[in-house]
C-alpha cells in the first residue's frame, strides 16, 4: 500500500482484536495535492446529500404507485407504462440513498455503489426515452434534451466528481485493505454547512407557510388551528435547524455535533406529529393514510439521515481514538470549511434549474418539475439560464476546491441574493393577494 502522510488525516486507529473482524477502521490516504482539499474529498457530503434526494423522492414514488394501483382494474396500457416508470424510478432512488450511505460512513465501496447508481441511472433514462417513443411517438428536440437533463444532469455531476484521479487513487488504496477513510474532522463541517443551508431554506418555507395559515386560513375551526399549530412547529425545528448547523461549523466534538443534531431530530418528530395530525382533523378517508406516510417520510428523512450520520461519526471518534481519556473536547476544522460540501448542494440546484428552464420552454405539464418547485416567483425565463450557469460554476469550483473558489463563491452570492429578494418579492406579493382576496 502507498506510504501514508499524516497532517489533516485520522490517525490509524489501534482496534482491539475482538474487534477487527467486525469494525471498519480508518486509515490515512495520502494527502490531496489540493492544499483546499479535505483527507475524504467531501464525500461524506455528498452521501448525506444522495440519502436526502433518494429519500425524498421514494416517497413521492411510492405514493404514485399507491394512488396507481387503486385504480388497478381500470388501468390502460398507459398507465401500466408509467407505473412502470415510476417503479424504475423507486429502484434508481433506492440505489441512489444507498450509494450515499456508503459514502457519508467512509465506506471502501462508496465509489462502487455511487458508479453503479450512476450506471442504473443512464439504463433507466435509456428506457424512459423509449417508453416514450412507444406511448406518445417521437419526441422534439426540445423534449428529447429536457428529459436528458431532468434524469441525467445529477448523475452526470456525481460521476464527474467521483471519477477523479485523486478520488479514484483514494478509495483504490482504501479497498486493498478493506478498510474506511476519513479526514479528522470526520465530514461534521460539510454537514454543517448542509444543516446551515437546508434549515434557512426551511425556515423561509415555513415562515411562509405561516403567514398564509394566518392570512386566509380559518382559525375558527379545529384543523385550521391544527395548521396554524404545525405551521409553528416547523418554524421552530428549521430555526434549531440553522442553530444546529450554526454551532457545528466551528471547532465541536462528536459529542457536541450528536447533541446539536439530536435536538433538531427531537423538534423535527414534533413537527410530523403536529402536521400529521391536522390533515387527519382537515378531513380523514382512505386516502389520507398514505399521504400521512408520505409527509411523514419526507418530513424526516433528513432528520434520520443526519442522526444516523451523527451516531456513526460518534462511534467511529470513540473506537478509532487510542488515547480516549486524552481525547481534546473539540477536532480539528476540515481544510476546506465545509465549503465542498456547499459546492456539492449548487451544483445540485443549478441543474434544477436548467430543468426549469427547459420545462418553460417545452411548454408541457409533464416535464414542469422545475415550475412545481419554484411556482408564483415571477421571474422572467431568461434569468433561469443564467442563474443555472453561475450554480453550475460556482458549485464546481467550491466542490473541487479550486483557485477560484472564493471568486465564484462571491459572485454566486452576489447573484444569488439579488434574485432571491426579487424572487421573495414575488412570493410576498402572491401571499399578500391572497390575503386579501
Amino acid at each position: 500500500m502507498a506510504e501514508f502522510e499524516m497532517g489533516d488525516l485520522a490517525v490509524k486507529s489501534r482496534t482491539p482484536d475482538w474487534l477487527k473482524g467486525d469494525m471498519l477502521v480508518s486509515v490515512p490516504p495520502k494527502l490531496p495535492n489540493n492544499p483546499r482539499m479535505p483527507a475524504d474529498f467531501g464525500t461524506p457530503a455528498l452521501g448525506l446529500l444522495m440519502q436526502l434526494g433518494g429519500g425524498l423522492f421514494i416517497c413521492i414514488g411510492v405514493f404514485a404507485v399507491f394512488f396507481s394501483l387503486l385504480g388497478f382494474a381500470q388501468m390502460s396500457g398507459d398507465i401500466l407504462w408509467v407505473l412502470l416508470l415510476v417503479v424504475m424510478a423507486i429502484v434508481r432512488s433506492g440505489a441512489h440513498f444507498g450509494a450515499g450511505t456508503r459514502l457519508s460512513q467512509g465506506r471502501w465501496d462508496g465509489r462502487i455503489k455511487t458508479l453503479f447508481y450512476v450506471r442504473f441511472a443512464f439504463v433507466q433514462t435509456a428506457a424512459t426515452v423509449v417508453i416514450i417513443i412507444i406511448t406518445s411517438g417521437m419526441p422534439s428536440l426540445l423534449v428529447f434534451l429536457c428529459v436528458l437533463v431532468l434524469f441525467l444532469s445529477w448523475p452526470v455531476a456525481v460521476l464527474i466528481l467521483m471519477s477523479r484521479r485523486d478520488v479514484t487513487e483514494m478509495y483504490r488504496n482504501v479497498a486493498e485493505g478493506m478498510e474506511s477513510v476519513s479526514s479528522r474532522n470526520y465530514g461534521i463541517q460539510g454537514a454543517a454547512a448542509l444543516m446551515l443551508a437546508f434549515g434557512i431554506i426551511g425556515a423561509g418555507f415555513s415562515l411562509l407557510c405561516l403567514y398564509l395559515f394566518l392570512a386566509v386560513g380559518n382559525q375558527r375551526s379545529l384543523a385550521g388551528i391544527l395548521f396554524v399549530v404545525a405551521a409553528i412547529t416547523l418554524t421552530v425545528r428549521s430555526i434549531m435547524h440553522v442553530f444546529a448547523g450554526f454551532g457545528s461549523l466551528g471547532s465541536v466534538g462528536s459529542i457536541g455535533f450528536h447533541n446539536h443534531v439530536r435536538r433538531y431530530h427531537l423538534a423535527g418528530l414534533i413537527s410530523v406529529f403536529a402536521t400529521c395530525l391536522a390533515v387527519v382533523f382537515d378531513g380523514f378517508n382512505v386516502s389520507t393514510i398514505p399521504m400521512l406516510l408520505v409527509i411523514a417520510g419526507m418530513l424526516m428523512i433528513w432528520p434520520l439521515v443526519m442522526n444516523n450520520f451523527a451516531a456513526h461519526v460518534t462511534l467511529k471518534v470513540a473506537l478509532e481514538d487510542d488515547q480516549t481519556l486524552d481525547r481534546p473536547s473539540t477536532l480539528p476544522l476540515a481544510r476546506d470549511g465545509g465549503l465542498t460540501a456547499l459546492g456539492f448542494l449548487l451544483v445540485f440546484f443549478g441543474g434544477l434549474r436548467l430543468v426549469e428552464w427547459l420545462s418553460r420552454l417545452v411548454q408541457s405539464r409533464t416535464f414542469e418539475f422545475g415550475d412545481v418547485m419554484f411556482a408564483g416567483t415571477g421571474l422572467p425565463t431568461w434569468v433561469l439560464p443564467l442563474e443555472s450557469a453561475v450554480l453550475l460554476w460556482a458549485g464546481f469550483e467550491l466542490a473541487l476546491m479550486t483557485v477560484r473558489f472564493k471568486l465564484a463563491g462571491n459572485i454566486y452570492g452576489a447573484i444569488g441574493t439579488g434574485l432571491g429578494i426579487w424572487a421573495g418579492f414575488g412570493i410576498f406579493k402572491m401571499a399578500a393577494s391572497a390575503m386579501m382576496g
